[in-house]
């Protein structure tokens, strides 16, 4: 095992940590940092991503914490300690991190399905008890089998967008995608738009994205990631009696707007909406397909039609694609678009989270992707290998 750097190995070393304890209430204090464990590495985070799951909580006025949580898990970093056991990686390797850690026993894993696994834990979550540390901390120890090593074309600021495109590469494969498909993508989040990058970079030349803000829409095809673009507006209620006939009048605009009034081949629903949920399945010709991306739709209303309907959530395997589509693609659109904002250090976690959870800044510019560099040069692409190593 390689020497920890600095610190009592018996009781750990301190490292900062930005830690959640209720709504709005973010302190950064020191926390200790044992050595990795078996079959694990230690990582400097370097950049983490702002995705729904590390700010709902932090801005949700009912966020109730089982104990003071440390949230981020779109992370990169810089392998600091590699734990016994451990092969394939070395001190100075830059690695993404896969938040989601399956148990890798159970039959859905053993099938390779594990963004169905019985028992995972997810790093940086509220709900995982005992608490399974984020990466809004100066290190973590996570097991090697859920890292990647990037390559040099992928700077660490930008491999904090592999999750989000390993999450939609997911989406594409559960669905039967042909190059010639017509394709609607519902929301134009960083998930939406990167469900849009992946069916692109496959050969789809017909795809358009839809979403109720406008400068989203406008972003999407000024920077290649849609043919074409409609807004939606908001459902003004609840009931059902409200929301059907209105996503029946959302799908129709899309399909008059496509000049095809069979429909869509495939639609990605990216929202978690119920009313968008409905649209999607309107707005798909019989025998198409919609896709449910990375949200819970099983309470949902939905009406019936003859379309063949699939639930996905988070991903299994598709770093590694991530990583080669990122690497080899010449029609990916630039994902680095994608990064509207920067924010530095620990103490500017929750100002940070405050700006994803807007949709344009103080200058009207949209608001995507916010992403925290814990690199003290505060710059946004770092050598890969370092000559000197330090956990503080």
């Amino acid at each position: 095992m390689a020497p920890l750097v600095g610190g009592d190995i018996r009781r750990g070393t301190e490292i900062q940590a930005a830690v959640l304890h209720s709504c709005n209430d973010a302190r950064t204090y020191p926390r200790l940092i044992t050595l990795p464990g078996p079959n694990e590495i230690q990582i400097t985070i370097r950049a983490v991503g702002l995705g729904s799951l590390g700010i709902e909580p932090y801005l949700k006025e009912n966020t109730r914490v089982s104990e003071p949580s440390t949230l981020g898990h779109q992370a990169t970093g810089v392998v600091t300690c590699v734990g016994d056991g451990v092969e394939g990686f070395q001190i100075g390797d830059a690695v993404a991190i896969e938040a989601g850690v399956p148990c890798r026993v159970c039959a859905k894993c053993r099938e390779g399905r594990y963004d169905v696994c019985r028992d995972p834990k997810l790093r940086g979550s509220i709900k995982s008890y005992p608490a399974f540390r984020g990466a809004f901390q100066a290190s973590i120890n996570h097991p090697a089998a859920s890292c990647h090593k990037l390559p040099a074309k992928i700077s660490l600021e930008m491999g904090s967008l592999l999750e989000p495109l390993a999450v939609a590469i997911h989406a594409k494969e559960e669905a039967h995608l042909e190059p010639t498909d017509s394709i609607l993508i519902i929301g134009a989040s960083t998930i939406g738009l990167s469900c849009a990058a992946v069916c692109i970079a496959s050969g789809s030349k017909d795809v358009m994205i839809a979403d109720n803000l406008k400068n989203r829409i406008g972003f999407a095809v000024d920077h290649g990631f849609a043919k074409d673009g409609m807004t939606m507006l908001p459902c003004g209620g609840t009931a059902l009696r409200d929301q059907l006939p209105f996503a029946r009048r959302l799908a129709e605009r899309a399909t008059q707007l496509k000049r095809d009034p069979t429909g869509f081949n495939v639609v990605f629903e990216c929202t978690g909406t119920e009313v968008n949920a409905q649209a999607a399945i309107y707005a798909a010709r019989e025998g198409g397909e919609v896709i449910f991306v990375g949200n819970n739709h099983h309470k949902k209303r939905l009406p019936n039609r003859l379309v063949a309907m699939l639930g996905t959530f988070g991903q299994a395997s598709s770093y590694e694609a991530a990583i080669d589509l990122i690497t080899c693609s010449e029609r990916l659109p630039d994902l680095r678009k994608l990064i509207t904002h920067r924010h530095h250090g620990l103490a500017s976690v929750l100002p940070a989270v405050q700006m994803a959870a807007k949709t344009k800044d103080e200058k009207g510019n949209v608001v995507l992707k916010v992403v925290i560099i814990l690199d003290p040069n505060k710059g946004t692409r770092w050598r890969h290998r370092m000559s000197t190593l330090s956990l503080g």
